[in-house]
């Protein structure tokens, strides 16, 4: 069954696209928001977004606690330097620097970002929603805070998909090309 996979998987510009535009999605989540803060006092509303940049540079929370101090507001931008270097690896071509085997180890490599990714996806999901979770206090519901993840960090999961599958299909290939 393995053999007659490896057969019929051709390397191919699209796989290679599909590839692209999975590191450009995670790439362009750095930018969006990845998280918001609700706050409600006596019915008026205010709302705070934070994008991947925000979280880099700790713009939201109180100095020396442990949310500031906390290494998952670097996962945005982790996410933006190991997409760039997918990204790389996708517009190289690994047959003209070596062969079916080099076409090989960069898939390998594209497969650990991806998988590395989505695990730091997931983790900054978890630790974002445990922040604050919903919330109500003072005298049983006069003042609430939400906070919640956004579409950064969603993109940034979703991306993670393609770049997965495009990094996978090279070891799926034959060894004669």
């Amino acid at each position: 069954m393995a053999s007659s996979v490896k057969r019929k998987v051709k390397s191919s510009p699209a796989f290679r696209f599909i590839g692209v535009l999975g590191a450009l999605l995670v790439i362009v989540s750095f930018f969006l928001i990845w998280g918001s803060d609700t706050t409600t006092i006596l019915g008026f509303s205010r709302t705070l977004e934070y994008s991947g940049m925000d979280f880099f540079e700790r713009a939201m929370w109180v100095e020396n606690t442990d949310a500031y101090n906390s290494w998952y507001n670097s996962i945005p931008l982790i996410a933006l330097i190991t997409a760039c270097i997918a990204l790389l690896l996708f517009l190289v071509p690994g047959r003209s620097f070596g062969g079916v085997r080099t076409e090989r180890i960069l898939g390998l490599v594209t497969v650990v970002i991806a998988v590395v990714l989505i695990i730091l996806s997931i983790q900054f999901m978890v630790w974002f929603g445990d922040l604050a979770g919903n919330s109500s206090w003072v005298g049983g519901g006069l003042a609430s805070r939400s906070v919640s993840t956004e579409m950064g960090a969603y993109l940034c999961l979703i991306g993670n998909i393609p770049i997965f599958i495009a990094g996978a299909i090279p070891m799926l290939r034959n060894g004669t090309g």
